[in-house]
């Protein structure tokens, strides 16, 4: 099992927005070093992408949606850098089901995923 740094230790305390983990917080405030230095902009957190095949939006059935919920992928940040689009995910370890999801979006939004935080392959 993962451990996760305790929440007071994930949050911002300029803005109190809580992160999924301390490297992911650090990450953010380089993010905005950047942006603030004009090496970025328009700079976002947590930004959605629709997944679609053939225009119709990918459904995931559960018990609480029986016609289903729109799929999306939710990048954890999205900037512009020399006017290119960046779409990040920080990922100090990846599980099979983290690599699937960015394939997906990758291939279904046309966006290519850079990951930044190590992204080690966890096998266990």
């Amino acid at each position: 099992m993962i451990k996760v740094s305790p929440k007071a230790a994930r949050t911002d305390p300029a803005t109190g927005i809580v992160f999924a983990s301390k490297g992911e917080l650090a990450r953010w405030h380089e993010l905005l070093l950047l942006a603030r230095a004009g090496e970025i902009t328009e700079l976002r957190r947590q930004v959605k992408f629709p997944l679609l095949v053939n225009g119709k939006p990918i459904l995931i059935r559960s018990e609480g949606y029986p016609n289903g919920r729109e799929c999306v992928y939710r990048a954890d940040f999205a900037y512009r850098e020399n006017g290119q689009e960046v779409v990040e995910e920080f990922k100090p370890r990846f599980n099979e089901a983290s690599r699937l999801r960015i394939a997906v979006a990758e291939a279904c939004c046309g966006i290519t995923v850079k990951i930044t935080g190590g992204g080690r392959l966890r096998t266990s």
